[in-house]
């Protein structure tokens, strides 16, 4: 298993300043939608640079890899909504990331990720870096009420100069109408319906 755990990944101040920036996000986006078939609301989110910085900087320590940049970051809140439930079966990514780093902001129940048959703790201020184009991954069944949510970050980290840089730029400068409507046909981590996949793709292009 190529993944890893980190407790505590940022010191209080860092940790109290992105949980902050995350909550406004996600009360003042448009397009934090919800997905059902996962029950969860998800989309893009952009940090100032002194918050992205901190990000980057940490995951060059803690992997070691200094030429490391963020392909794009995902914000994520599970939680119940009518009858959807959330869920996270059993796959490997297929997209391309060195890591992608899972960061928990804050959590009202005790649900782990499962990686290749290991369960990892996913408490506040705690990261996993996941090499999930490789370790098969997944969640057990939600144990949590209508009350219950995760609000979590994936932060996909490639190498700098990626050709995948240059597209997610491409998406960024899209006007946001367009943007929208091309996000909306996408399916976040639609590899739970394709446990099997290695292609590593993303909906903008190949790598």
């Amino acid at each position: 298993m190529k993944s890893f755990y980190v407790e505590n990944i940022f010191d209080e101040e860092t940790y109290i300043l992105i949980k902050d920036y995350v909550y406004s996000h996600m009360e003042t986006s448009d397009d934090f939608n919800y997905a059902p078939y996962y029950g969860r609301y998800w989309n893009l989110i952009d940090f100032p640079d002194h918050l992205q910085h901190k990000i980057l900087d940490k995951a060059k320590k803690e992997t070691g890899i200094p030429d490391l940049d963020i392909a794009y970051t995902q914000c994520i809140k599970y939680k119940k909504e009518g009858d959807s439930i959330p869920r996270l079966d059993n796959h490997i990514d297929n997209f391309y990331a060195v890591y992608t780093l899972d960061i928990t902001i804050e959590t009202t129940l005790d649900w782990p990720l499962t990686i290749e048959d290991t369960n990892v703790s996913c408490k506040d201020n705690s990261a996993i870096f996941l090499k999930g184009d490789e370790d098969f991954h997944s969640r057990p069944e939600y144990p949590g009420t209508d009350d219950d949510y995760m609000i979590m970050l994936y932060v996909n980290l490639v190498p700098q100069d990626h050709p995948i840089m240059r597209d997610v730029e491409k998406l960024k400068a899209l006007s946001k109408p367009i943007k929208d409507a091309f996000l909306k046909t996408v399916i976040p981590n639609n590899v739970n319906r394709n446990a099997g996949s290695k292609t590593k793709k993303l909906p903008w292009g190949n790598y």
